[in-house]
């Protein structure tokens, strides 16, 4: 089919004149990204195996992280290796061109991280940050360029022992002001804090303030608890970016564990980055399953990378709204 890599291109061209905004959940909250995404079909100008954009012969592929500038794409993903996970990256510098291979981009050297890290949450910027899941807990490393990372010895944010449990699972980090604010998976629940930007900067330990999803009741609550059609909620993502009407949109993907076993992708936006309207269904089809949704905006296109299953391995996939 043609029409997917015309789209694309028309997109491009058309650049910022729309916004791909629209209205829709409680108190005409934005659903920019949400609704129902399809798997790309496959199209003669594409170079990969559509809808599976990036993937290994000996290696699973998990936690999708994309950044678009233009036509190019950079992603980074967590690669199953013998006794863990890493952190790898590759760009494309266009999305029907496909990716490069791909690039070491951060290993688990520290003995708190398990050996194993995931979840890579990336914030370009003077440095780029990575936010990433290691030993239950969230690791900082920063970056000059968005290709060598370096990190502090010890984790940046621990479980709060109390309604997040012991343990922490991936992060998403967004830049809120003079604020990294990072929205993270724990007891089945996405919850949200923040910490100065500078203490990131500064390399020094960040100074976090956890947020309450919920400031009308005694107790703290997560960001977003459920959707209708699963069960505990992992692996988030988020973005914030400005609508046409100034005001900032705020928008998160995330994991859902499903009755039979496998995982699905939901979807929430909110216009202060606190009190969510949840999709009441699947950001993507649940048969084959999906997970770890990453959207991002190419072009003046919404586009879901995903993890499904590629044969006998775990594969990043990639999604449009039909």
């Amino acid at each position: 089919m043609r029409r997917a890599a015309i789209s694309f291109a028309f997109a491009l061209a058309a650049g910022c004149g729309t916004t791909g905004d629209y209205a829709g959940g409680a108190a005409n909250l934005p659903d920019w990204g949400g609704g129902t995404f399809a798997p790309i079909a496959a199209d003669p100008a594409q170079s990969w195996n559509a809808p599976f954009v990036l993937q290994q012969a000996s290696a699973d592929l998990a936690d999708p992280d994309p950044i678009a500038s233009g036509a190019a794409i950079s992603i980074w993903v967590a690669v199953a290796r013998p006794g863990g996970f890493a952190i790898a990256r590759a760009d494309a510098e266009t999305l029907d061109g496909g990716f490069g291979a791909l690039a070491p981009a951060l290993s688990a050297d520290a003995a708190w991280e398990q050996g194993a890290v995931r979840g890579p949450s990336v914030v370009p910027g003077a440095p780029w940050l990575m936010l990433y899941a290691a030993g239950g807990a969230i690791g900082a490393a920063t970056s000059p360029d968005g290709a060598a990372w370096s990190k502090p010895p010890a984790p940046a944010l621990t479980a709060d022992g109390g309604d997040e449990g012991a343990s922490l699972g991936a992060p998403a980090a967004i830049v809120v002001g003079e604020k990294l604010r990072v929205y993270y998976a724990a007891a089945g629940a996405i919850w949200a804090a923040e910490a100065p930007l500078a203490d990131f900067q500064a390399a020094r330990a960040p100074a976090w303030t956890r947020l309450d999803g919920d400031p009308s009741t005694p107790a703290r609550d997560p960001i977003v608890r459920g959707v209708p059609f699963g069960g505990a909620l992992d692996r988030p993502f988020a973005r914030a970016e400005p609508t046409v009407t100034g005001a900032i949109r705020y928008t998160l993907g995330f994991s859902v564990a499903l009755p039979d076993g496998t995982s699905g992708s939901g979807f929430a936006a909110s216009f202060d980055g606190i009190s969510f309207a949840v999709q009441q269904t699947p950001l993507l089809p649940l048969a084959p399953a999906s997970a770890a949704p990453a959207l991002v905006r190419y072009g003046d296109r919404p586009l879901v990378f995903y993890v499904g299953r590629f044969g006998a391995r775990d594969a990043i996939a990639v999604a449009a709204r039909p």
